[in-house]
């Protein structure tokens, strides 16, 4: 009998692992059901660059009458282009026509743009479109609360221009940044 204690030991020992293993187990929590996604890949904004271009002119005319209209009232009320830029160039343009009111100062004329010319589109990346433009502003002229002309000398008349756009909603495109293009020839 002595051989039996020892086995009996070890199949006591064998159980015991056991039950902890499965009460190691069981006290664990279940492994999460993988969820279905349903990510569905977002359509390109547009199927064509002609139709990117377009969606790029129509943003840039709405942001430039817009523009024009709260220059010509001395910087009153920038808040209209809100809907039209993102919010880094809105917080931009607010701080130009406030520092236009403060002055005293409003816009007489319009500036016209031409070109019109698609540097990028794609979707995939920011800013979503890039377009070249010829801003003409020999029909703008600044003036004083005293109605006198103070519209700096020796401005560049027309000027090439570079927008960018971002994709707004709903499925639109916001105006988020225009810098002057270094290509003179361009216009």
């Amino acid at each position: 009998m002595p051989r039996a204690l020892p086995r009996r030991l070890a199949a006591l020992a064998l159980a015991g692992v056991t039950l902890a293993g499965l009460t190691a187990c069981a006290t664990a929590d279940p492994a999460p059901e993988p969820t279905p996604t349903t990510d569905v890949a977002e359509p390109p904004l547009f199927d064509s660059d002609e139709e990117a271009l377009a969606a790029a002119v129509e943003a840039y005319e709405a942001y430039s009458v817009t523009s024009t209209a709260v220059g010509y009232e001395g910087g009153a009320q920038p808040e209209r282009l809100s809907d039209l830029v993102t919010p880094d160039l809105y917080s931009q343009v607010e701080a130009e026509f406030e520092a236009l009111h403060d002055a005293g100062l409003h816009i007489e004329g319009a500036a016209t743009v031409s070109g019109g010319e698609l540097a990028q589109y794609s979707p995939e990346q920011s800013p979503i479109v890039s377009v070249y433009f010829c801003r003409d502003i020999s029909a703008t002229r600044v003036v004083d609360s005293d109605g006198n002309d103070v519209t700096p000398e020796g401005r560049q008349i027309v000027q090439p221009i570079l927008a960018h756009f971002e994709a707004g909603e709903p499925r639109q495109l916001l105006v988020s940044e225009i810098e002057r293009w270094s290509d003179d020839s361009f216009c």
